[in-house]
């Protein structure tokens, strides 16, 4: 089945990494969700996207360096609309009680340094069955540290390309997927990168077109912020 991961959940119609967010890309037809952890300045793990909240809020304060009781009284959802007002910032360990217990994929990538153990120990917790989870970083010391601290979770290399030098360190630490951009591939290499038995999910698929590039490809799957629209993509493609 080829991945139509949620990347923040519907993030094209709802507030990126929020609970409704999540949930509205399960309900277009998304096989799986994908989310961002960063550490707050009392080390609290939460998915957020960038340094500061200023591009999605009217405050424009650092994550890191903010108490996670001063970024619950954000609001993170009215830039999407009045019915998203009020929706705050949430933990890693919600989402996990939240979607860690159904079938379906999920990709936590993680944005800060020094969030390894704590994400790791939340998965190890919170979720049962970790066949279809994957921990994915474009830091690569990330996943080594990860690697280091899990011998068996599933590891997936965010890249730009997916050349043998790229495939070279993905598989230095056991990675299962590799992760390139959309618009450094080609049909070639993503047949090299499964070859080599990676399973090849893309990223940058901010519009259609995109995403019937890296179908035609041969992607198993990908992130996109409007799973409805990759899973018209499929059936238009007939895959």
């Amino acid at each position: 089945m080829l991945m139509n991961l949620a990347h923040r959940g519907a993030s094209a119609y709802a507030p990126e990494n929020t609970l409704p967010s999540f949930y509205l890309g399960l309900q277009m037809g998304a096989t799986g969700l994908e989310t961002d952890v960063k550490r707050t300045k009392d080390g609290v793990l939460v998915l957020f996207h960038d340094d500061t909240t200023a591009r999605i809020s009217a405050v424009d304060v650092n994550i890191n360096e903010t108490l996670y009781c001063d970024l619950l009284k954000i609001d993170l959802g009215s830039h999407k609309g009045e019915q998203y007002k009020g929706e705050r910032i949430v933990r890693l360990e919600e989402f996990l009680m939240a979607f860690g217990g159904r079938d379906i994929d999920l990709a936590i990538e993680l944005k800060d340094s020094l969030v390894e153990q704590g994400t790791i120990s939340a998965i190890r917790r919170l979720v049962n069955d970790d066949s279809r989870l994957v921990i994915t970083s474009f830091g690569y010391e990330n996943l080594v540290r990860c690697r280091q601290l899990d011998s068996e979770i599933k590891l997936g290399y965010l890249t730009d390309d997916c050349l043998d030098p790229t495939l070279d360190k993905a598989a230095q630490i056991g990675c299962v997927q590799i992760c390139p951009r959309v618009d450094y591939i080609d049909a070639a290499s993503v047949a090299h990168a499964k070859e080599r038995g990676f399973v090849v999910r893309s990223w940058g698929n901010d519009m259609p077109e995109k995403m019937r590039q890296s179908l035609a490809y041969g992607c198993d799957g990908m992130t996109v912020n409007f799973p409805d629209l990759m899973v018209e993509a499929i059936k238009e493609m007939g895959l």
